[in-house]
């Protein structure tokens, strides 16, 4: 089938091969998502499951680092079950009103090599791209109590 070079069918054609074109010569693909965490998209609560689902370690530090000397060189690196944990909690904690908390942990999400998100913590709180959430199974709640037990000197507690 031929069109004639005026046809507004041939325009809609090209423009369309053009379209074609540009998506495959893109690369666009899709990271590989595996069966390591026990909790699908479809099952994510909140906005933050869709970044950290595939997380398979935590890195922890502390805000204060740099003005806190208890706090200096502290970072913890979290992995297998007990990362598959965390992000569970943080992918079904439920958005909640702002409070007056602090948030001085830092968690950074990676799949291997690759940075996938970072939320604050404090208590069972934590905060996501300016939103507020709250972790109703105490796993958040015990992992910050942990953190503090790590940082503070035997003697002080």
């Amino acid at each position: 089938m031929t069109f004639p070079s005026n046809s507004p069918m041939r325009a809609s054609f090209a423009s369309f091969g053009f379209i074609v074109a540009l998506v495959l010569a893109s690369g666009c693909a899709q990271p590989s998502r595996t069966r390591s965490h026990s909790l699908s998209q479809s099952q994510a609560t909140n906005d933050i499951a869709g970044h950290v689902l595939d997380a398979d370690h935590i890195i922890i530090t502390n805000r204060f680092a740099s003005i806190m000397e208890k706090y200096r060189g502290f970072r913890l690196t979290i992995s297998g079950d007990e990362a598959r944990k965390i992000v569970r909690a943080v992918s079904s904690a439920k958005r909640c009103a702002p409070t007056d908390s602090v948030f001085d942990w830092d968690l950074k999400f990676y799949r291997e090599a690759h940075f996938l998100a970072d939320i604050r913590l404090q208590g069972s709180h934590c905060v996501f791209e300016g939103d507020e959430y709250y972790d109703m199974g105490g796993v958040l709640d015990h992992l910050y109590h942990d953190l503090l037990k790590r940082t503070t000197r035997p003697e002080s507690r």
